[in-house]
């Protein structure tokens, strides 16, 4: 298994992932249903993040297949902060038969070597409150609750 940078050639698969990331997360909340017949919108969203000189999608292969990704973005914050540079991880899924591999860790790490190779002093992320298993992996990586996203659904 090795990681590495999504390339367009991948977008196929990078699809099939995001769908399979917003299926796992529907029974946290409704805010993940999507319209899987809109593959070409999920494709081209995909598309753009590659095309990004601030952003990357690590991948990990196993077995001629993608089985994981991992979208990572460097946000520029005006300069009253003291992190000018924030990193941002999401889009992060494991394929289910590849859960428990270390492979989340792989791919966390690669972002973060990323995230400091730029200069990037602080990096956050979300996590649905309801996924625990989420929750806890990221605290294993040093992360800490420190907001509540909020969501009120009008329909």
């Amino acid at each position: 298994m090795q990681i590495r940078q999504a390339t367009e050639n991948d977008a196929e698969s990078l699809v099939d992932l995001w769908i399979e990331l917003m299926d796992y997360h529907v029974a946290f909340s409704t805010q993940f249903l999507i319209n899987k017949n809109k593959r070409a919108a999920i494709e081209a969203f995909i598309l753009e993040k590659l095309g990004k000189k601030l952003s990357r999608i690590y991948v990990m292969e196993a077995d001629n297949a993608i089985v994981a990704m991992l979208l990572a973005r460097i946000d520029v914050r005006p300069e009253m902060f003291l992190h000018q540079k924030s990193g941002y991880i999401a889009e992060t899924i494991v394929t289910k038969l590849h859960r428990g591999k270390n492979i989340g860790n792989e791919l966390a790490d690669a972002a973060h070597d990323w995230f400091v190779s730029e200069g990037v002093s602080c990096s956050e992320l979300q996590v649905s409150i309801a996924n625990t298993e989420g929750i806890e992996f990221w605290k294993s990586k040093g992360y800490e609750i420190q907001t509540f996203r909020m969501i009120r659904h009008d329909q």
